[in-house]
């Protein structure tokens, strides 16, 4: 092992944890994963990553932790003050948390973990499975500059592109405002070409003209063709889509942060969400506008 090498945990080894630590061990380090289903540590065994039989062998073997969750409610669960990941937590080790977290939540978790000695950083990720198993991530990250200075070489083995935000709490944030443009846009882009649709006008001849307009958009230009073939992206669930709407709404409305349009969007998918239920969709809005006009894109 070279003198880059890191004792790495990574607790959650999902669609996003199982490539996030292939990608570290392939980088040179000792990597040692735990997730509450036996079968996804199995699965993420290979040279160079081990499983632990408890979250707390994991994290007290580690000066590193890594989370990569499926959301804030897991997170919680996992990192509660007293539970084992943060009292198994080593004096002088840092904890990152790669899951994209409710901002509130993360600078909780945040300050009851350095009031236990170690040090913190929220970077969420901007990408998929896909990217995370090419090292093509980007991370958006809120905390103490100096602490991601130390880390940066291992989060450069599973992203290209790190943005320091700000303090605590300010990676989930910005992620969180990223996934609220994206959602926003994919619910009024269908609403527009359901209207113009009911005008006669066809959605492949209405997405070239507003490509050609002042709305052109890099979702218009990549994602929204997706929604004339009937792919609605079945990588992200729209429960979770609501729960990281709803995070944004709740750190707006107050003075300085109008929420009128923030709140309308979450309150679209909410509605999505109970016609359809908890499917997988980061588009399944657009399942919802179509069948309230009566009609597909």
């Amino acid at each position: 092992m070279d003198a880059g090498t890191e004792s790495i945990a990574v607790l959650g080894v999902g669609r996003m944890g199982l490539p996030v630590s292939g990608r570290l061990a392939d980088a040179g380090h000792r990597v040692i994963v735990f997730d509450v289903d036996p079968q996804r540590c199995d699965a993420a065994v290979r040279p160079g990553v081990r499983a632990a039989a408890t979250v707390a062998e994991a994290v007290s073997a580690s000066r590193l932790i890594l989370t990569v969750l499926p959301g804030s409610r897991e997170l919680v669960e996992a990192m509660t003050p007293d539970g084992d990941a943060m009292t198994a937590m080593r004096p002088g080790s840092t904890w990152i948390d790669l899951t994209s977290t409710a901002p509130s939540a993360a600078r909780t978790l945040a300050a009851a973990a350095t009031r236990r000695g170690t040090a913190t950083l929220d970077a969420p990720m901007g990408g998929g499975p896909a990217d995370a198993a090419t090292g093509d991530l980007t991370l958006y990250v809120g905390g103490d500059a100096a602490v991601l200075q130390r880390w940066h070489p291992v989060l450069a083995s599973v992203a290209s592109t790190v943005h320091h935000v700000g303090p605590s709490g300010t990676g989930c944030l910005v992620k969180h405002l990223v996934n609220l443009l994206w959602f926003g846009q994919a619910a009024l882009s269908a609403e527009a070409a359901l209207l113009a649709a009911a005008a006669g006008i066809a959605p492949g001849h209405l997405l070239r003209l507003l490509d050609a307009g002042p709305a052109a958009s890099r979702f218009l230009q990549r994602d929204f063709p997706r929604v004339l073939t009937g792919d609605l992206l079945p990588t992200f669930g729209l429960a979770r889509i609501v729960e990281e709407l709803e995070s944004v709404a709740a750190e707006a409305g107050g003075p300085g942060s109008p929420s009128r349009v923030i709140d309308a969007v979450a309150e679209a998918y909410r509605h999505a969400l109970r016609d359809l239920g908890p499917v997988d969709g980061e588009l399944a809005i657009v399942a919802h506008l179509e069948a309230l006009a009566g009609r597909r894109l």
